[in-house]
């Protein structure tokens, strides 16, 4: 890009799958989310979520270094489709993600929902990718099954979640949905330390 008026293909990384959302995470590595996808040859399936950090520092030859995959067909988060979901705090290597995360689908199967929550994830060019924890927020009773419930069936373009905002103050992670802010303690995740509900319109 060095030359606005002709920018210029300097090297390429042929993978499986595509990314929504990409993060530089200093000026060698970049963490990408997006979707696994299930290649048909002429075509392919969008699949479960995926996480996968990048070495960026040869820009002539970018190469895969971590890559984590959540759920299967289905699978949704609001930060795939919004990048105000995703919450990284660069100085801590800590990513929280709202998921709302299907299991046993595939080749074009939906799979049945398993979770709907945050996912706290290390980030760590060392490392990789690491679960740290996971802060349940079901979905609400009453939604739609087309869309949620014992089917999974959200659209890629379409990606949401019950959870869409995430916030960290401190030790602590707040989940940001339509009816209520939870609260849970980072080193004690699954267990509430307050919640607050919205009220209602009448």
């Amino acid at each position: 890009l060095s030359r606005a008026e002709a920018p210029a293909i300097v090297g390429e990384l042929k993978m499986p799958g595509f990314s929504t959302y990409m993060h530089l995470l200093d000026s060698g590595h970049l963490l990408a989310l997006g979707y696994e996808a299930d290649d048909q040859g002429t075509f392919a399936w969008f699949n479960g979520i995926q996480l996968q950090m990048f070495d960026v520092a040869d820009p002539t030859a970018p190469a895969l270094m971590f890559k984590k995959v959540y759920g299967t067909r289905g699978s949704s988060s609001s930060a795939l489709t919004d990048h105000l979901g995703f919450t990284y705090l660069s100085d801590r290597g800590l990513l929280t993600l709202p998921m709302s995360i299907c299991d046993g689908g595939g080749n074009g199967q939906y799979g049945k929902l398993s979770f709907s929550g945050v996912v706290a994830l290390g980030i760590s060019t060392n490392d990789g990718i690491t679960e740290l924890g996971r802060l349940e927020e079901a979905y609400p009773s009453g939604s739609s099954t087309f869309y949620y419930g014992a089917t999974c069936q959200d659209w890629w373009t379409n990606s949401s979640s019950v959870v869409s905002r995430t916030v960290v103050l401190d030790q602590f992670l707040y989940a940001i949905s339509a009816n209520r802010v939870r609260v849970q303690n980072l080193n004690q995740l699954g267990t509430d330390v307050a919640i607050v509900d919205f009220p209602t319109t009448q």
